[in-house]
C-alpha cells in the first residue's frame, strides 16, 4: 500500500468519528485528518524502531580506503542516504564469519581476506596504543568508534576496497506514492499501529484492544520471517 492508501485505510477503519472522509492527498490536511496523516507516518516509524535487524533495511555497501587514513564515516564508504549503523559481524557473531571483508584494489577480489571485529574498548587498548597505533599495511582488524566511524587495523598503505553491511534508518513516508519499504504481506500492520496512536487520542479502549491483537499478530510474523535467524554450530569434537 502507498502512503495514501494507509492514510485511507486508517480514517476508514477508525471507527470514533462517524462519516469522516477519507483524505484524497496527505498533503495540506488540517484537523481530524492531518492527525491522521502524521499518525500513519509515525506509526511505521514506530514499527521500524522496535528492533534495530529488520532485514527489509539491512544493505551493502562497497567504498574505498585512502593510505595512511584510519578512520571512514559511513559517507566515506559510499552510503549517501539514511545510514543507520553497521553490522559488525555475522548474525552468530562466530569468529571468522565477520561482514567485513577488504582486498587490494589494484589486485582485486582474489585478494580479498575478512576483516575480524574487535568491540572499540578492546581495539583502542590493543591496536591505538603504543607502537600498535603506528603500524600499516593491508587491515585485517576493524572495529567502529563511538561516532559510527569504521577504524581499520593496521593502517592502510595503499588503496584497499572494503565490503560489507549496514542497515539503513528508518524509511520516512512523505507523500502520498511513497511505498514503504517493509515486506507487503504484513503493510497492514502499519494501519494497526496507527490505529491504536488514533485511539490513544480518542480514549478507544475497547476498540484498542482488538487493534493490538491485529498488530501483534503481524508483528509477530514480521520477526518470523524478516529477522536473522538464529544458527548453531556443530557438534564439539
Amino acid at each position: 500500500m502507498t502512503f495514501l492508501q494507509l492514510c485511507q485505510a486508517i480514517a476508514r477503519d477508525s471507527g470514533t468519528i462517524p462519516n469522516l472522509p477519507a483524505p484524497s492527498t496527505t498533503a495540506s490536511q488540517t484537523g481530524r485528518l492531518l492527525r491522521v496523516v502524521n499518525w500513519t507516518s509515525e506509526a511505521y516509524g514506530d514499527i521500524q524502531r522496535k528492533r534495530k535487524d529488520w532485514l527489509w533495511l539491512r544493505n551493502e555497501f562497497s567504498g574505498n580506503t585512502i593510505a595512511a587514513t584510519q578512520r571512514y564515516a559511513a559517507a566515506a564508504m559510499g552510503i549517501t542516504d539514511r545510514f543507520g549503523h553497521w553490522v559488525f559481524e555475522s548474525d552468530t557473531g562466530e569468529w571468522g564469519k565477520e561482514s567485513m571483508s577488504c582486498y587490494l584494489t589494484a589486485t582485486g577480489r582474489s585478494d580479498e581476506t575478512r576483516l575480524h571485529f574487535k568491540p572499540w574498548r578492546e581495539f583502542r587498548d590493543i591496536y591505538l596504543f603504543g607502537n600498535n597505533a603506528d603500524d600499516t599495511g593491508k587491515p585485517t582488524y576493524f572495529t567502529v568508534d563511538p561516532q559510527q566511524k569504521i577504524v581499520l587495523w593496521p593502517i592502510p598503505d595503499a588503496d584497499y576496497t572494503v565490503r560489507g553491511e549496514y542497515f539503513k534508518s528508518p524509511q520516512i513516508l512523505a507523500v502520498d506514492g511513497d511505498i514503504p519499504e517493509m515486506p507487503v504481506a504484513y503493510h497492514e500492520a502499519i494501519k494497526w499501529q496507527g490505529l491504536l496512536l488514533l485511539g490513544t487520542f480518542d480514549e478507544a479502549a475497547e476498540q484498542m484492544q482488538v487493534w493490538q491483537a491485529f498488530l501483534a499478530a503481524h508483528y509477530k510474523g514480521l520477526i518470523r520471517d524478516h529477522t536473522p535467524r538464529l544458527e548453531f554450530s556443530g557438534p564439539l569434537a
